[in-house]
């Protein structure tokens, strides 16, 4: 995360000190979540049709 200082604008506006995201970080983060639901998706789908032992 970049973090900005406290700034007067052009205009007069005071701007407070805050955190923000890097350019093109948010992005790739929802790159990186999406590609991890998938996986936990996949991971919870065993392939078998019975998970109780009594193999009817």
């Amino acid at each position: 995360m970049v973090h900005v200082k406290e700034y007067v604008r052009a205009d007069g506006t005071k701007v407070r000190a805050h955190s923000r995201w890097p350019a093109g970080a948010r992005r790739e983060m929802s790159v990186l979540a999406t590609i991890a639901l998938v996986v936990v998706d996949f991971a919870g789908t065993t392939g078998s049709g019975s998970t109780d032992g009594s193999g009817r």
